[in-house]
C-alpha cells in the first residue's frame, strides 16, 4: 500500500488515490473538450447523429459510476480519517465493482467496516425494488462482518432520509452516515 500524503485539502491520498483523482480531472477536461467541439445536435437532427454524439461522450467517460464511488469512498476516508486519526486504506487498492466490502482497515481502535452508496430513491419515500435488494444485502454484509466499527456511507440526503424512516431497523449497530 502507498504511504498515505496530504495533498492539498485533502487529508492523507495516496498516491494511488492522486492518481485516480488525476485521471478523473484529465477525464473531465476532454469531456469539456468534446462538448465544445461537437455541437449538439439537433431536436430534428437524424437519429445517427444522437447516436453518435453519445457514443463519443459515453467512450469518454467510461463507467462513470465507478467514477462517482471512487470519489464517494475518499469522501467516507476523510470522514474515517476525522473519527479514527490517520489511516492504513486506500480507496484506488480496489475496484469499485469488486465484490466485498467497500472499506476494511485496521485501526488502533479495532477493525473498521464500510459500505458506500451513491444512489436516490427510486420515489420520494422509499427504494426501488431493486434498490432495496441491494441495501438489504449490504446491511447483511455489514451485520456479518467481524469488526468494532460498521458503516453505511450514503451520498444523497434522500437516501439517508429513506433508511432512517423505512430501514433503519436493519441497521443495527451500524452508524449511517451522510456525506
Amino acid at each position: 500500500m502507498d504511504s498515505p500524503q496530504r495533498i492539498g485539502s485533502n487529508p492523507a491520498l495516496t498516491s494511488g488515490e492522486a492518481r485516480v483523482l488525476a485521471r478523473l480531472a484529465t477525464k473531465t477536461a476532454e469531456l469539456r473538450s468534446f462538448l465544445t467541439t461537437h455541437p449538439i445536435p439537433s431536436e430534428t437532427s437524424e437519429l445517427k447523429q444522437w447516436y453518435a454524439f453519445f457514443v463519443g461522450m459515453k467512450d469518454l467517460l467510461g463507467n462513470l459510476n465507478n467514477d462517482l464511488s471512487f470519489v464517494a469512498t475518499v469522501l467516507a476516508k476523510q470522514f474515517l480519517s476525522q473519527r479514527h486519526g490517520p489511516i492504513e486504506f486506500d480507496a484506488s487498492a480496489k475496484s469499485q465493482s469488486a465484490p466485498g466490502l467497500d472499506i476494511e482497515f485496521e485501526s488502533p481502535a479495532g477493525r473498521v467496516v464500510g459500505e458506500v452508496k451513491t444512489v436516490y430513491p427510486y420515489n420520494e419515500t422509499d427504494f426501488g425494488a431493486a434498490q432495496r435488494d441491494t441495501f438489504l444485502v449490504d446491511f447483511e454484509k455489514l451485520r456479518k462482518a467481524t469488526a468494532a466499527y460498521k458503516y453505511l456511507f450514503v451520498t444523497e440526503p434522500q437516501a439517508f432520509e429513506v433508511i432512517g424512516k423505512k430501514y433503519r431497523s436493519y441497521a443495527q449497530d451500524i452508524t449511517i452516515v451522510s456525506l
